[in-house]
């Protein structure tokens, strides 16, 4: 049943009573709608990521609970935006006065944003980690992740104080800059990584074709996620710079919370792709590839750790397992 023509020009009339309290209304709520539809398919995603992972591989407690930490964040996350979602559009549809004050789920999502974004940032400075050689030039640039990280938080939790102190939408876009100090290192810090990682891997090259088509295929890969999320971080700057009328921001700040997720996991779960695309049964937490040891000399074999992107030597045995390193990773 339409409604009537009546109604609809009450809803006019209220809506205009309130666009003084909210930027947009309308712009603002169906950007919402459309982010809290990609954040619940990102949900469903990543249910069945993580479902897969704990199935099937064995890695360490730290990756593990690193990952738990990461799903409880994102239950979280996605439960507040659906929270609000009902709110606004349900409970108080034709009820344009509630818009004028946000609900205490939306205030909260800026702190489950940056609890998904610290996560996914410490799993990306372990890979780093384990990739670069030991020395200082190792210990600057985990340092400067780092720093880039910390940047990002303290403007985050200034955002987060100021949202709560002056809890109305209008007052929103008088911080928005705020939400440009939490974006701009985030932004740069991907690239920084994602570069970091593609030269470790070119550096690592060994001369046998199947380890060097992997590397190349794990330097794309990092590549190619580190872009995604850069490429996220960039266009919620540029809303922040060109768009002061509305709030999509927040759309896409949630949207970019998922997606950050959504890498992490499948970056861990394509280490079983990797190792069965080079006939080798996936181990626990290291992943071996015995098609080497047919390619090279026992006392310089060496192996590609896909979860830790590392390499170093192994010791071979006689079913050809090498799902157990002797070497230092690097």
């Amino acid at each position: 049943m339409s409604p009537s023509p009546s109604s609809l020009s009450i809803s006019a009339s209220l809506l205009a009573s309130v666009s003084d309290d909210i930027p947009d209304v309308k712009v603002t709520l169906s950007w919402g709608f459309f982010a809290l539809l990609v954040g619940l398919l990102f949900y469903g995603v990543l249910l069945c990521q993580a479902y897969w992972y704990f199935h099937t591989y064995k890695d360490c407690g730290v990756l593990k609970a690193l990952v738990a930490a990461l799903m409880t964040a994102e239950t979280a996350h996605t439960a507040l935006s659906m929270h609000w979602g009902y709110y606004y559009l349900v409970v108080n549809y034709g009820n344009p006065s509630s818009l004028s004050t946000p609900t205490l789920s939306l205030r909260l999502l800026p702190v489950t944003v940056v609890m998904i974004v610290l996560l996914c940032q410490l799993f990306y400075i372990r890979r780093v980690y384990l990739v670069l050689p030991l020395g200082y030039y190792k210990q600057a640039v985990i340092a400067a992740v780092i720093i880039l990280i910390l940047w990002g938080i303290g403007f985050a939790t200034a955002l987060t104080a100021q949202i709560f102190m002056h809890p109305t939408f209008k007052s929103w876009l008088h911080y928005k800059w705020l939400v440009a100090g939490v974006y701009a290192p985030l932004a740069l810090g991907d690239v920084t990584i994602a570069i970091i990682l593609v030269t470790a891997l070119y550096k690592r090259r060994t001369g046998v074709k199947r380890t060097d088509a992997l590397l190349k295929v794990l330097s794309i890969y990092a590549f190619s996620t580190g872009t995604l999320t850069c490429l996220l971080s960039i266009a919620c700057l540029c809303i922040v710079l060109f768009e002061d009328t509305n709030l999509i921001l927040v759309s896409f700040s949630l949207t970019t919370a998922h997606v950050y997720a959504f890498s992490v996991l499948a970056t861990l779960n394509i280490r079983q792709t990797l190792a069965q695309s080079l006939d080798k049964d996936l181990d626990t937490e290291w992943v071996g590839f015995s098609a080497l040891e047919r390619v090279l000399p026992a006392k310089s074999r060496r192996f590609v750790d896909p979860s830790s992107m590392s390499v170093g030597t192994c010791t071979p045995s006689a079913s050809y397992n090498m799902d157990r390193p002797t070497g230092v990773q690097i």
